[in-house]
């Protein structure tokens, strides 16, 4: 394993809930482009999760390689396209020291506090946004549940694990606002 944290966004289907229960701007393009740019700007690997229609928006910024399609059936309950991202999203980067599960929805977050949070995943195992932070809600999970998040069904299962471990919880800085 490496040290360096992998970012996983989480591109899902308009209706899919967050790790938090957050919904937002999961099809649209202008709101990936932006995480993407922001996400890049960190230097951690990358690498996004999205339905086959927003997957050439993602690839006109990443690599093809960096970015997996998962079908949206439409027949799944509740946040199970996001366990089923995030596990392909995992297998895909079995390399990295953890990873930080970068929702698609809310304000996208700056470099600074993708960093914060990865720089607490060596030495916890979950790390949260502080309650108030702003932004998209991630999750950072350090390398060592690797076979925890291959057994995730559903976003409640990766609610179920992100509590049954000592967490960090890091201040999440909010993008400037537009002028």
């Amino acid at each position: 394993m490496t040290s360096s944290a992998t970012v996983i966004v989480l591109a899902g289907p308009v209706s899919e809930a967050g790790p938090r229960g957050n919904t937002g701007a999961s099809g649209d393009p202008q709101a990936l482009a932006q995480t993407l740019h922001n996400v890049l700007s960190t230097g951690l690997p990358a690498l996004v999760v999205t339905p086959p229609g927003m997957a050439a928006h993602a690839q006109a910024i990443l690599p093809g390689n960096h970015v997996l399609t998962i079908e949206d059936d439409g027949e799944e309950g509740p946040g199970q396209w996001l366990g089923r991202a995030i596990r392909a999203g995992v297998e895909a980067s079995p390399q990295a020291g953890g990873w930080l599960l970068l929702p698609l929805n809310g304000a996208p977050l700056p470099a600074v506090s993708l960093h914060a949070m990865a720089d607490c995943l060596p030495s916890f195992p979950v790390v949260h946004p502080a309650p108030g932070s702003t932004g998209a809600r991630p999750i950072g999970v350090s390398g060592e549940l690797f076979s925890e998040l291959l057994r995730l069904d559903s976003a409640r299962d990766l609610e179920r694990l992100a509590t049954r471990y000592p967490a960090a919880t890091v201040d999440l800085a909010a993008p400037p606002s537009a002028p």
